[in-house]
């Protein structure tokens, strides 16, 4: 997206699942990164109770049924399958993205 706005480089701040999104913009792509500031994100998983990825991976778009997650991406799109394609997307985020090492960590230089 950054590039299609032809933005050389972006701060990224992000918070919960959107500080996930800033880590892993952070280092996938570093060049378009100036800084970033990640709040109440997961980097990786071995904190968790197992329980918490079981969970995830059980959440479908009906949970959010109502939600103002919901209401938004409704009104944002008239595609009714975006917002199961989303929470899909959510869940990919929340469990596979998730395993960030410290050397990843300590190599985003968006961070220092």
């Amino acid at each position: 997206m950054l590039r299609a706005l032809k933005v050389e480089r972006a701060d990224v701040p992000g918070y919960s699942q959107g500080g996930g999104v800033a880590l892993q913009l952070a280092l996938r792509h570093p060049a378009l990164v100036g800084k970033s500031v990640s709040l109440s994100a997961t980097c990786r998983q071995n904190g968790w109770y197992p329980s918490v990825s079981k969970a995830i991976e059980g959440l479908g778009a009906s949970a959010f049924a109502g939600t103002p997650v919901e209401r938004a991406c409704r009104e944002h799109t008239p595609d009714a399958a975006a917002f199961d394609a989303y929470v899909a997307k959510m869940k990919v985020l929340g469990i596979d993205d998730q395993h960030i090492t410290d050397a990843q960590m300590r190599s985003i230089a968006a961070l220092g």
